[in-house]
């Protein structure tokens, strides 16, 4: 799966574009109708409707990190594994688990922050 548009400006159109191209992928595996949102306030923890998280990644952004959709069917394969080795493999799920606790932690900074304001 092509994730460059996460690294565009937030305001472009390929960015735009990809966010789109994100919920129609991901709408196709709704549970009644929402899907987990993954901007940067969700981090994937909260389930909202197509628009709801449409408009959460073009307000907030796509989190970092997130390349393969894995909270929203995508399945890890060779083409977006790497080689396809068994080391590459293991290096490249600790790597995204690694990256998706440093999320976890800043959202979850942030939530204090926001709380305790």
């Amino acid at each position: 799966m092509d994730t460059a548009w996460t690294n565009v400006p937030i305001d472009s159109h390929g960015y735009e574009d990809g966010a789109e191209f994100f919920i129609d992928f991901s709408s196709q595996t709704a549970v009644q109708g929402t899907i987990k949102c993954p901007c940067i306030r969700c981090c994937n923890e909260k389930r909202w409707t197509c628009d709801v998280v449409d408009s959460h990644i073009l307000k907030y952004r796509l989190w970092p990190g997130y390349t393969i959709w894995i909270f929203h069917s995508e399945k890890r394969t060779k083409s977006n594994a790497g080689s396809g080795s068994l080391f590459e493999w293991t290096c490249g799920s600790l790597l995204f688990w690694h990256r998706y606790t440093i999320w976890m932690v800043l959202c979850l900074h942030h939530l204090c922050l926001v709380y305790n304001a």
